[in-house]
Parts: structure tokens; C-alpha cells; sequence
């Protein structure tokens, strides 16, 4: 749930993830990222808890992105097909495939924190 910069409204949106302990990790390739620009406060529903935490997009940088998108669908596999990548029998990412989505797509860092 985060705040639209425009409407002040409450938002949401269901996305998959990737958490690493207090930190969660996903990418997007709609526009709705843009409510967390410079960062902002948002509330996640993880395994029917609820946390507060900071978001912060992460838009421009495309050796980060396609880390974090390399380590998000090695633990994701099924949204593979999403970005435009294969994985091998390993279930590793192709780096070619994942460094041309890395263009595509913005990824989001939160830092969570228990409600």
C-alpha cells in the first residue's frame, strides 16, 4: 500500500517478490513506481502480516537492476516468462536475457520494519 503523488489517495497493488530479512525486492515495468520516487513510506501484506517500511525505486541503474532481477527469478522462477527470460536447468537466469530486461524495468528496494 503506498500514497499516490498525485491524488493523495491510498494505493495498492499485488506484486511478487523477493525477501532477503527485513529487506524485499521487486520489479516492475508499470508506471506505478513512480509514487515512490525519492523514496517514500509504504505498508507490505507479506504471509498475511502486515509491515511498514521505506520504499525506494532504484529506475537508472542497470548493473543493480539486473542483479537484483537475476536474484529475484532465480528465487521467482514462474515470473520468468514475464520478463522475457529462460532460465537453464539450474534455474539460472540467462545474463543476456536478464541484462535486456534490466532496460525494461525499474527496480523497488524496501526496508521493512514489523507494524
Amino acid at each position: 500500500y503506498f500514497t499516490g503523488r498525485k491524488s493523495g489517495r491510498a494505493l495498492d497493488t499485488p506484486i511478487s517478490y523477493f525477501r532477503e530479512g527485513s529487506r524485499v525486492t521487486c520489479s516492475t515495468a508499470a508506471p506505478w513506481w513512480r509514487n515512490l520516487s525519492g523514496g517514500a513510506p509504504v505498508r507490505a501484506l507479506i504471509q498475511r502480516r502486515l509491515y511498514e517500511g521505506w520504499a525506494v525505486p532504484c529506475p537508472t541503474d542497470r548493473a543493480a537492476i539486473a542483479d537484483g532481477l537475476a536474484r529475484f527469478l532465480t528465487h521467482v522462477p514462474s515470473d520468468a516468462r514475464f520478463y522475457g527470460v529462460t532460465l537453464d536447468a539450474q534455474g539460472i537466469p540467462d545474463p543476456a536475457q536478464v541484462a535486456a530486461a534490466a532496460g525494461r524495468v525499474v527496480m523497488i528496494q524496501i526496508q521493512l520494519s514489523e507494524r
